[in-house]
């Protein structure tokens, strides 16, 4: 068993599950980007060994990083929900391994997922510590929003 938002008790089966109005979402189009699917972010997830409190921890970044977008396209704020999702959810990705090899889990998340074929979501991992570029005028980017 885990222990989710609020103290609730879910095991990893029913944790994804759970949350399908965090990830929910038709795919883009027009758009030449690869983005893994929810379930996609979930099988790699799973294959990497991610602890559980690391998978709570990047649920809960998804959910705010969508609630952020969602608000801010309310605004006229207009960015690609299904890039901040997968970023959101992968931003830890190789951070377990990084414990044990002491790599940093930002360059190593990026370049596995460049390596899967996603390199804008490796993009937005790389840079969820550190931003590329901190700008307070600057137009808000999905890099911004998994940075929070």
């Amino acid at each position: 068993m885990i222990i989710v938002t609020g103290g609730e008790k879910r095991d990893k089966a029913t944790l994804f599950s759970a949350y399908p109005q965090i990830v929910a979402g038709a795919s883009c189009e027009n758009t030449s980007m690869r983005i893994p699917s929810r379930a996609s972010c979930y099988r790699l997830i799973h294959e990497m060994a991610m602890p559980d409190h690391i998978i709570c921890h990047s649920l809960q970044v998804c959910r705010v990083a969508l609630m952020l977008v969602r608000e801010l396209s309310g605004q006229g704020v207009l960015l690609h929900r299904q890039l901040v999702r997968a970023a959101a959810l992968l931003h830890d990705i190789t951070k377990s391994r990084s414990f044990k090899t002491g790599e940093r889990h930002t360059d190593s998340g990026h370049e596995l997922l460049v390596n899967l074929g996603y390199p804008e979501v490796g993009d937005i991992v790389r840079q969820h510590v550190k931003l590329d570029v901190y700008s307070e005028n600057g137009a808000l980017t999905e890099a911004n929003i998994v940075n929070y």
